[in-house]
């Protein structure tokens, strides 16, 4: 097919809103789908935003409204937010304290678990067998 009908296909698709039940297969066609799909997106993006703009220029005060809502809403959470930061904050501060508070104790508690049993240890060893002295052996 030649380019002056490729052409007048992508024309009438694009201006008729004609589409394929189907994608074609690879080739030509599906060049030509991929581009008219693509240019179908990119129109209505444009048409979402042209929209999003006349009722901002039409309806300022609309616009105006929703905006101050969402201002409203996110300066009472950050008011919220200032009320309860120093509160965790000091609750944090609290808990590292007790944390090392009780890794402290588990050390002592190791320390004196190992000092403990390093003096059992030495006292409840087994008495050592002496050594076997040869020369005293040969002297008798």
């Amino acid at each position: 097919m030649d380019s002056i009908a490729s052409s007048q296909i992508f024309t009438m698709s694009f201006a008729y809103g004609l589409s394929w039940k189907h994608p074609p297969a690879r080739g030509w066609q599906w060049t030509l789908y991929s581009l008219v799909e693509k240019l179908k997106d990119l129109c209505l993006n444009q048409r979402e935003e042209i929209k999003a703009l006349k009722t901002a220029i039409l309806f300022p005060d609309v616009v105006n409204s929703q905006l101050q809502d969402i201002l409203d809403k996110q300066g009472s959470e950050l008011k919220q937010a200032k009320q309860v930061i120093p509160t965790l904050q000091r609750q944090v501060t609290s808990l590292t304290g007790q944390l090392q508070y009780l890794a402290n104790g588990l050390a002592e508690v190791k320390v004196d678990k190992y000092s403990v049993r390093g003096c059992y240890e030495g006292n409840l060893s087994s008495p050592r067998t002496p050594a076997f002295d040869l020369d005293a052996t040969n002297s008798l």
